[in-house]
C-alpha cells in the first residue's frame, strides 16, 4: 500500500476526456477505492468539415467513438467553439425537457450560423433562427404543437418557423395531384 501513489491515480484518470472527476484514496482496511464523475454527452456532432466529436453538458468536447447511444445529433457548417458554446446549452435544455428530448431528433446549422430542428414526429423541419431564446422559440411551438398542429394535422406543413417573436410562420405543403 506504501507504493501506491493515489494522487497520481487521479491525475492519470483525468487525462481520459470521458472522466470529468476522479477521487482515489486509500480505505483503513486496506483497501484503494476509486470514484470517478463521468462526462454525459449531450450531443453528437457530424459536422459538414468531416468533424465528428460529442459535447458534454458542460460545454467540452469529448473525441468521437463508436458508440453514439440515444443523442441530439448536430450537422451542418459549425466549429467546436460553436458547438461547445452555442449548441451545448440548447441540446442540454432539449435533454433536461421529456417532451423535447423524445420529439427532436437533429439540430442542423445552416452557414449563416441559425438553427433547424428535426422533430421525430411529424414530416415538417422547423426552423429556430439565430441560436437565442431558445427555450421560449421551443415554448411557442408546443403551444403550435398542442393548437394547432392537433388541430390541422402533423403532416400538413413542410415548414415551420419560430423564429420571430410574437409569430409562427408555417409553409403548407405542395398539394399532390
Amino acid at each position: 500500500m506504501q507504493f501506491i501513489d493515489t494522487r497520481h491515480m487521479e491525475e492519470v484518470l483525468c487525462e481520459n476526456p470521458f472522466v470529468a472527476n476522479a477521487e482515489c484514496y486509500k480505505t483503513q482496511e486496506g483497501h484503494v477505492a476509486i470514484r470517478l464523475e463521468q462526462r454525459k454527452p449531450v450531443l453528437y456532432v457530424l459536422s459538414t468539415s468531416g468533424d465528428r466529436y460529442f459535447v458534454d453538458s458542460e460545454g467540452e468536447i469529448l473525441p468521437h467513438t463508436r458508440l453514439t447511444g440515444n443523442l441530439l445529433v448536430a450537422t451542418g457548417t459549425m466549429t467546436r467553439q460553436y458547438a461547445s458554446r452555442r449548441l451545448a446549452p440548447i441540446a442540454r435544455y432539449i435533454a433536461g425537457d421529456r417532451f423535447w428530448s423524445e420529439q427532436t431528433e437533429q439540430l442542423n446549422v445552416l452557414p449563416d450560423g441559425t438553427l433547424e430542428l428535426v422533430p421525430r414526429v411529424g414530416d415538417h423541419i422547423v426552423s429556430l433562427g439565430a441560436p437565442v431564446g431558445i427555450k421560449h422559440k421551443l415554448d411557442r411551438l408546443m403551444k403550435f404543437y398542442k393548437y394547432g398542429l392537433s388541430q390541422a394535422g402533423w403532416d400538413r406543413y413542410e415548414r415551420i418557423s419560430v423564429e420571430f417573436d410574437n409569430q409562427i410562420i408555417c409553409k403548407k405543403k405542395k398539394s399532390r395531384s
